[in-house]
């Protein structure tokens, strides 16, 4: 659940600038690769949403792939390995700064991101080799991150150091 100002962020409208929301993410297990393949390219035959998180994006510039780095396309533009943070959901689509609760901190901890959304929630990578400076910076800002374990049970979320509530955080 995401809070806001002491109240369940489920509510319409927009909040506050002075106020960020503490977000509860899960570190999806796998790499991740960011392609891109030229439009009217056909989509490789390897995707497969039942094994992790897929996203097809088509322009008339391009068609952008977001997927496991084991199902990448053997063609176009592959960038890997990234790591996936999954904003649990679903949310609001009125809800505003979920996505600036997130790469606000990254940003300044110097962290790149690649974001994309989808009707329920938002994702966000990170380069691999970014992944212990990115779940720092997440945490510091009071969000919490759920790592999955090898056997798909998941363990608590990582608490913020010095305790205190799950709630709001004013900015």
């Amino acid at each position: 659940m995401i809070r806001v100002a002491g109240r369940a962020a489920h509510a319409h409208g927009q909040y506050s600038d002075s106020l960020s929301f503490v977000l509860d993410l899960v570190l999806l297990p796998d790499d991740y690769a960011v392609c891109r393949l030229d439009p009217g390219t056909p989509l490789p035959p390897g995707l497969d949403a039942g094994k992790g998180v897929v996203s097809v994006t088509w322009t008339e510039d391009e068609i952008s792939i977001i997927c496991p780095a084991s199902q990448a396309p053997t063609t176009g533009t592959v960038n890997a390995p990234w790591r996936c943070f999954q904003v649990t959901g679903p949310l609001d689509l009125a809800l505003t700064g979920i996505v600036a609760a997130l790469v606000t901190p990254l940003a300044d901890a110097r962290v790149n991101v690649f974001v994309f959304s989808t009707y329920e929630t938002d994702y966000v990578l990170v380069p691999a080799v970014r992944l212990d400076e990115a779940q720092a910076a997440l945490a510091a800002a009071g969000h919490r991150i759920t790592v999955p374990t090898p056997d798909t049970s998941q363990r608590q979320p990582d608490r913020p150091s010095g305790g205190g509530s799950a709630g709001p955080v004013a900015s």
